[in-house]
């Protein structure tokens, strides 16, 4: 179930009162039968809620953790991609010459834009519609 933000706010007062206030709350309705006949639940019936509630709120911080480190091996998978792209990338700015156009300034230009860093050079090339790259074949398998 999902709630509003609103619906969050309406909720939230009667949502927090401490569990200890409702043990005691149903203490005193297990010794009190008009309290026990003004409530729309038993107190064996507050108990178990507030039982599941604790129960599903450490399965929600169990859960949490997991999509955290979920997120975080994503992350270091994509940085071990990205700082091996980012190498190659230098390379090819340092392999980058004038007498050597045909081959590297435009893929150059099409690292440049997708990585959005800098200016781009033009030499003679325009990057609004640079070639595609095939893939180059590696020598062995990782």
């Amino acid at each position: 179930m999902f709630i509003t933000p609103e619906e969050r706010v309406r909720l939230s007062v009667s949502a927090t009162v401490p569990d200890r206030f409702l043990e005691v709350t149903a203490s005193a309705m297990d010794q009190n039968a008009a309290l026990a006949a003004a409530a729309k639940m038993s107190a064996a019936d507050l108990r178990a809620a507030v039982a599941l509630a604790q129960a599903n709120l450490a399965l929600a911080d169990e859960l949490e953790r997991l999509a955290r480190g979920v997120r975080d091996t994503v992350t270091v998978g994509r940085a071990a991609v990205g700082t091996e792209a980012l190498r190659v990338y230098s390379v090819a700015r340092r392999l980058d010459r004038p007498r050597d156009t045909e081959s590297s300034v435009t893929t150059l230009l099409q690292m440049q834009k997708t990585l959005n860093r800098g200016r781009l050079r033009t030499r003679g090339v325009t990057p609004e519609e640079p070639e595609p790259v095939p893939p180059v074949a590696t020598g062995g398998a990782q």
